[in-house]
């Protein structure tokens, strides 16, 4: 997806819907129409990377509780509060999958503090930079009050409070970071997610809140946790939306 001069993510769960973060999407000013899926690397040109494909979004269905307010703005460190950050687009052509473009299963659980999970995004990979090449990082799960105290510790912590005021009491989001690496800006609505080592990739979270990005001291970042939304997914896929 592309919001204004950066990228958000968005993750297949089936030939027609695909999950994303409402913070990507939840612009009247500017709206999404389409999405990109397939992209493995910008810097090439059509010829030598052919496997892109771009679909028309017919419609985007924002959780009903995601709160925003008049001053918001995409991808401000101090945007309003986003609980039930979380929405689905519904491409007009069902989605051709291959060995690259591939729908994600959503888990139903939330992974346990100490797993190893998967992030992929093109955000940044450091303060100004950000990369043509599809990045993936290897993240570990956090006890919310850990990462909370990180984010005290960097000064960072307004901010986190701002975007998540209630942030250690419920099951809505997931932390997950390790020194020197983790989601940056660019990355939200990317997802995160198990992978069972059997072709099968089990998707946890969904890139919501990203801090600091220099290298020696990347935050933790926020995540929805999908396992909490099932309801509102399984409405929206099953319930003649």
């Amino acid at each position: 997806l592309s919001v204004q001069d950066t990228f958000c993510g968005a993750t297949p769960i089936s030939d027609r819907y695909l999950l994303t973060a409402a913070f990507c999407v939840f612009d009247p000013v500017h709206p999404i129409s389409t999405v990109r899926l397939g992209e493995l690397d910008f810097s090439k040109d059509n010829e030598t990377n052919a496997r892109p494909r771009d679909y028309q979004i017919e419609q985007i269905i924002v959780h009903p509780d995601y709160q925003v307010s008049i001053t918001y703005h995409v991808h401000r460190p101090d945007s309003p509060v986003r609980s039930y950050d979380i929405a689905l687009l519904k491409t007009v052509e069902k989605i051709s999958f291959n060995d690259v473009v591939f729908p994600f299963c959503v888990s139903s659980e939330r992974p346990s503090v100490g797993t190893t999970v998967i992030g992929s995004g093109f955000g940044l990979v450091n303060e100004t930079h950000q990369s043509p090449v599809l990045q993936e990082v290897e993240v570990e799960v956090m006890a919310l009050a850990e990462c909370e105290k990180q984010y005290q510790e960097a000064g960072l912590l307004p901010h986190l409070k701002q975007a998540y005021p209630n942030l250690l009491n419920g099951s809505k989001v997931i932390c997950a970071g390790y020194p020197g690496r983790g989601a940056c800006k660019g990355d939200e609505g990317g997802p995160l997610y198990l992978d069972d080592g059997q072709g099968h990739r089990y998707l946890v979270g969904i890139v919501s809140f990203t801090g600091a990005c220099k290298k020696e001291s990347v935050m933790p970042g926020i995540y929805t946790n999908v396992a909490d939304h099932i309801d509102f997914i399984d409405s929206v896929l099953y319930g003649g939306n």
